[in-house]
């Protein structure tokens, strides 16, 4: 990629975009916005710019660190996990990696789409070293000038912007076939026998966090500034998502960008730190990227391989680590399980999560059967009980078939005494979610 290829790529990630705008900007407005995002991006040194851009190129590796909490389990939530599903030689470790959903993209004609976004590229380059005299003028006004001189259409620079998201398919297909690649390659200098799950939508993740055989889970995923993770659907993983975690697991690991801010957002120490254990530690760990250009965090998917290889190193020093036995050793006791049933719910469109008292139960899609969902007791309340349930897309609407349905939450030897089903609506009067409110009864 060509310097000047990536600073339009960079400095008009920054400037927002105009998409359904209903006045478009003017011509001395462009050119405003061209030079504030040009002082912006030269805020920081070019030297520091082309040593990122260097190490993007030659050593993604440099570009990420590992972030890693030892999280000590406290003895009374430590033991032996009956029945014991497997010998430690046998207990499974998952990489989660980036794919979109091959269902959404079935119906998609990707040769025709291709050859759209080959013309697109062709039609960007073509416009690029006018485009760079604009952000380079002195003024405001000399833009102004060279654009009527050069008779520079922005409105159709404009437009082809906002066509860019039409290509976000191909974008994720290359994608995952880069993290496909990197993983691989990781996975020849391994140390540890990693099995690779190409999706990491919520419930073959959720799944795997309550599997009593999985010992170490990596994420591989996109995350947000905010710190919230987003699945191959492109739905946010809720907050409460990792409370329900085997005594198994041994390690939680995320690659994503702004892995500290998930951490903190997802509360995983804690988390970790909650639950029973077979493990006297526990360990979760994150990607921190670098700022490329000083502008926003980069985690390169080409830095897994050594990423991975410190993941293991830390996981390896564990292993290691000599702990008195608990005193008197015991057996974790089985948690019992509570359920809820849904009738008559279908979705239509999108995913549907349900999240208890703030702990996430399950989720449901378009042509997914929908099953009823099982979690800890531990989750309820004798007192009042929240279910929510709401649309978990981080871009897509959702929709379902009726709000005539019911919710049939259950705890074995107890009576449940219902509530209010309180539906709420988006601005255009479709529906956007639910609220659930019932008690225990001994």
């Amino acid at each position: 990629m060509k310097l000047t290829q990536l600073i339009l790529i960079l400095f008009l990630g920054a400037r927002g975009a105009h998409a359904g705008a209903l006045d478009p900007p003017g011509p001395e407005m462009f050119c405003a916005e061209l030079q504030q995002g040009r002082d912006q991006f030269q805020s920081v040194s070019r030297w520091s710019t082309l040593r990122d851009i260097f190490k993007l190129a030659i050593i993604p590796g440099k570009l990420v660190h590992l972030k890693s909490i030892l999280v000590p389990i406290p003895e009374v939530q430590q033991g032996h996990f009956p029945p014991n599903p497997a010998p430690n030689d046998e207990s499974t470790h998952l990489i989660f990696s980036i794919a979109p959903a091959e269902d959404t993209f079935a119906d998609l004609d990707l040769a025709a789409l291709r050859a759209k976004q080959f013309e697109w590229n062709a039609e960007v380059s073509r416009v690029t070293p006018e485009l760079m005299s604009f952000i380079y003028a002195p003024t405001v006004q000399e833009c102004t000038r060279r654009m009527g001189l050069h008779h520079f259409d922005y409105l159709h620079f404009l437009a082809l912007m906002d066509q860019k998201a039409s290509f976000r398919i191909l974008d994720q297909i290359d994608e995952a076939s880069h993290a496909k690649r990197a993983i691989q390659q990781a996975l020849r200098r391994s140390r540890m026998h990693w099995t690779v799950i190409e999706t990491t939508d919520l419930f073959a993740v959720h799944e795997a966090l309550r599997n009593p055989s999985v010992e170490d889970v990596v994420i591989f995923a996109h995350g947000l500034s905010s710190g919230k993770l987003i699945d191959s659907r492109d739905n946010q993983y809720p907050l409460g998502f990792f409370a329900d975690l085997s005594p198994r697991l041994r390690s939680l690991t995320i690659f994503a960008c702004h892995g500290l801010e998930t951490i903190d957002l997802y509360q995983l120490e804690s988390a970790l730190a909650k639950g029973f254990s077979v493990h006297p530690e526990r360990l979760v760990m994150a990607s921190q990227g670098s700022l490329l250009g000083g502008r926003e965090e980069l985690v390169p998917v080409s830095a897994f391989r050594r990423f991975l290889k410190r993941v293991e190193g830390r996981i390896s020093s564990l292993r290691s680590r000599k702990h008195p036995a608990p005193t008197p050793i015991r057996t974790l006791p089985e948690e019992d399980l509570c359920s809820l049933k849904l009738l008559n719910f279908r979705v239509t469109q999108g995913t549907y999560g349900f999240i208890l008292n703030g702990n996430y139960v399950g989720s449901t899609q378009e042509k997914t059967p929908l099953l009823p969902f099982e979690y800890p007791c531990r989750f309820l309340s004798r007192t009042k009980n929240i279910l929510v349930i709401r649309n978990l897309g981080a871009v897509a609407p959702a929709s379902i078939e009726s709000t005539q349905f019911e919710v049939l939450p259950s705890y074995p030897g107890k009576q449940i005494k219902p509530g209010a089903l309180i539906h709420y609506e988006n601005r255009d009067h479709s529906y956007q979610g639910s609220k659930y409110e019932f008690e225990l009864i001994n």
